[in-house]
């Protein structure tokens, strides 16, 4: 998944792209960590109604768009 907070939501990261991706940062001279662990955090609601995208998005929602819109 793509996280860059200047997203609305999370992205789905194709396998390529991610060795693309981390290939790169890497060469820019990033630190590339690798999370490891079960289960995701509970969703929470978003704080204020009026910003409903200011809140984790459900893991299945986004895997059903990224197959209807390509990723």
């Amino acid at each position: 998944w793509n996280l860059n907070s200047t997203r609305k939501k999370p992205a789905l990261v194709g396998p390529f792209y991610l060795a693309a991706w981390l290939a790169q940062l890497s060469a820019e001279g990033y630190s590339i960590y690798l999370v490891i662990g079960e289960g995701y955090p509970a969703a929470v609601q978003p704080s204020d109604a009026a910003r409903p995208e200011d809140h984790f998005h459900e893991v299945f929602d986004m895997l059903e768009e990224a197959k209807r819109t390509g990723g």
